[in-house]
């Protein structure tokens, strides 16, 4: 069954594919700044290096999708986050396990359908068609070889053909498919009736007894917790002193006016032997 499902569906998921990968094409000039990093590893799973160009080609088309979706809101720069970079690298660890795990489960892409999917693409139609110096000339400018290229787009839809062929091949049980008729089908009728408020109010009648007696079996409702108001001045005389300035004459002069204030008598104190 999912061989048949590989057979006819896969043609709808490159579609999709395709479209991811050329975003990149919509901007030049960038090839020397992939080429660069060709020989770096940002990651390795189980031998296997993720490469610094391949980590460049996915941050490219990253930032295509985040100009396409928040338009003039986009800044540039959003992915330079430490989180956002180890959120691609995480992607593309996760890619290459879906691609291994493809492979294992023997799905495939014959050349020839690969090459159909290829000469399909706008981005390298020419006055005639599909025009393969054109096709060469891109690539280049991207810093990506024709083989490259196509592997990484043979890989993405391998594993699009996993992906939708799970979603297009799972089973629901009779029982699940009759609730959920039953479901969309319903009817509910209901009915209700308004009491507004106000066409109450001037017919009821509360003396003040049964407002008294409401309020004493209800008391607790009616109180709150017990507060405090408190307004205060401090007066420190450290904080008065610090900004008072007394000059040497004006207290020279205060002494010898109440000398007699600073002053004890003389007390001796005497012993015999």
């Amino acid at each position: 069954m999912l061989v048949d499902i590989r057979r006819n569906l896969h043609k709808v998921a490159a579609g999709a594919i395709v479209g991811l990968l050329v975003l990149a094409f919509a901007s030049w000039g960038i090839g020397d700044y992939i080429t660069g990093f060709s020989q770096i590893s940002v990651a390795s799973i189980d031998g296997k290096n993720i490469t610094g160009q391949a980590y460049a080609r996915a941050r490219q088309l990253q930032e295509q999708r985040y100009r396409n979706q928040l338009g003039d809101n986009y800044q540039a720069g959003m992915l330079d986050q430490p989180m956002l970079k180890m959120a691609l690298v995480q992607e593309l660890i996760n890619e290459y396990l879906r691609v291994t795990d493809a492979k294992k489960s023997g799905y495939r892409i014959s050349p020839e359908e690969l090459t159909r999917t290829i000469t399909d693409i706008e981005v390298f139609q020419g006055p005639n068609g599909f025009d393969r110096q054109q096709y060469k000339d891109l690539l280049r400018r991207q810093g990506l070889s024709i083989g490259g290229f196509e592997k990484d787009l043979a890989e993405s839809i391998v594993t699009d053909q996993v992906r939708t062929g799970l979603s297009t091949s799972s089973i629901v049980p009779p029982s699940e498919v009759a609730q959920l008729l039953k479901l969309q089908g319903q009817q509910r009728d209901v009915r209700f009736l308004l009491l507004p408020n106000d066409t109450f109010a001037n017919q009821v009648e509360v003396d003040d007894q049964a407002i008294e007696t409401f309020y004493d079996e209800h008391i607790d409702q009616f109180q709150t917790t017990e507060q405090v108001s408190i307004q205060f001045l401090e007066l420190v005389l450290d904080d008065f002193a610090a900004e008072i300035n007394i000059d040497d004459q004006i207290l020279e002069r205060l002494y010898s006016e109440q000398e007699s204030e600073f002053l004890t008598p003389e007390k001796r104190r005497a012993s015999h032997l």
